[in-house]
């Protein structure tokens, strides 16, 4: 078989076709560091490279999910040890206010005053944000958490048929304590339904509290108004009687009603099989009873504040405040165990990243050391066979006699 120039010259130009085809794929690997730069690079590779990217980015997610949870989760129990803190000051002012021997109305009012201090605080660390939802909302991220944990409205037994009629029996002092302070209202026998609610309105500026004269059929009752919301309010008396002889006092107390799914808890799923509860609920510290069946934390605070002039409620209270701590610590406890485990799967989910990231530079990177010294080599026999070619395949006339 005869071979002919022009058979020579298309196996010459084949050969450095293939030749310039990786040097151009060796110097494209070279300048984007990457040896899959499209599909048909390495089809095998870029499949397994596709479904790599796709396990990392779920990782990623899960990974941002887990460290948003725990910023989440951290700053709460942050307040929580604050609650802590604060309902054990709270606890050592009702122990003062059970060991003062002599409970003037002066005594009264400043330890009213320092309960209320120590109550609002409890009220505002609800009222705590993270990424501009309330922390301790549960769904309800936008409802201001202190304004329907704290009391609305104080009923009193301070009734009547009519705003004329007498309604003290014995005059005495009336102590109020609100957001704004505490003061004392004097009241004198003979007093009416509406001198009283004008003696108390006098000093609303005072206390933040003022008082209200609700009418239900013929029956007419003295109510009192925190004029801001999400504070502590209380009134003690000393002396006060009613006409018919019973003592002044508060007997219910009212909050504004929670907003739908308050109490929900918010779950982030943290693997493709776990979600971690991340919050606890205002409804879970304030509104929760006790398993001993004490009073819960809401009625507690607030019977606190009426109960100064009375030491045997006040003790009764006291046992409750425990039982109530106690039930705040259980809560605690609960949540940095759920804190533990989301540190884990944090370090684990952590662990699977890296291992995703070297698998996928196991695919993708390219070796620039050895690509390097192969497009050198290449880029010689590349010249080399260019300079062969050119004596090779360089027309004679002797050619064209033949």
């Amino acid at each position: 078989m005869k071979i002919t120039n022009s058979m020579i010259t298309q196996q010459f130009l084949y050969n450095l076709n293939q030749l310039q085809q990786s040097l151009s794929s060796n110097q494209n690997q070279i300048t984007t560091g990457k040896t899959l730069n499209k599909p048909s690079d390495n089809p095998l590779a870029v499949a397994e490279d596709m479904s790599t990217r796709t396990s990392l980015d779920q990782a990623n997610g899960y990974q941002a999910t887990v460290q948003s949870g725990l910023t989440w989760m951290n700053t709460t129990n942050t307040v929580l040890t604050n609650m802590s803190s604060t309902l054990e000051s709270l606890r050592n002012v009702v122990l003062q206010a059970l060991s003062t021997t002599s409970q003037t109305p002066t005594v009264q009012m400043g330890l009213g005053q320092n309960i209320a201090q120590l109550e609002n605080n409890l009220f505002q660390m609800m009222d705590v944000k993270q990424g501009g939802s309330f922390l301790f909302g549960g769904y309800a991220t936008t409802s201001q958490v202190s304004q329907y944990m704290s009391t609305s409205q104080l009923n009193t037994n301070l009734t009547s048929n009519s705003l004329t009629t007498p309604v003290i029996g014995q005059g005495g002092t009336l102590t109020i304590t609100g957001s704004s302070g505490s003061a004392q209202v004097s009241l004198s026998s003979g007093d009416t339904l509406a001198q009283v609610q004008s003696a108390i309105h006098a000093v609303a500026g005072q206390t933040g509290v003022d008082a209200q004269i609700q009418t239900s059929g013929s029956t007419s009752q003295l109510v009192f108004i925190p004029q801001n919301v999400g504070s502590a309010i209380g009134i003690n008396t000393q002396g006060v009687t009613l006409s018919a002889g019973a003592a002044l006092q508060a007997t219910t107390f009212q909050t504004n009603t929670p907003p739908s799914k308050a109490d929900h808890s918010i779950n982030y799923q943290v693997s493709s099989s776990v979600s971690k509860q991340i919050n606890v609920t205002a409804t879970q510290i304030f509104n929760q009873t006790p398993i001993n069946g004490t009073a819960n934390l809401q009625t507690t605070l607030q019977n606190i504040m009426n109960d100064l002039s009375d030491p045997a409620a006040l003790q009764k209270d006291l046992g409750n405040l425990d039982a109530n701590t106690s039930q705040l610590v259980n809560i605690q406890t609960g949540l940095g165990a759920r804190i533990q485990q989301m540190n884990t799967l944090q370090t684990q989910t952590s662990n699977m990243v890296n291992i995703l990231q070297n698998q996928q530079a196991s695919l993708e990177d390219a070796n620039l050391a050895q690509l390097t010294t192969q497009y050198q080599n290449e880029m010689v026999t590349y010249q080399a066979a260019l300079k062969v070619g050119s004596q090779l395949l360089l027309p004679t006339l002797a050619q064209y006699v033949q």
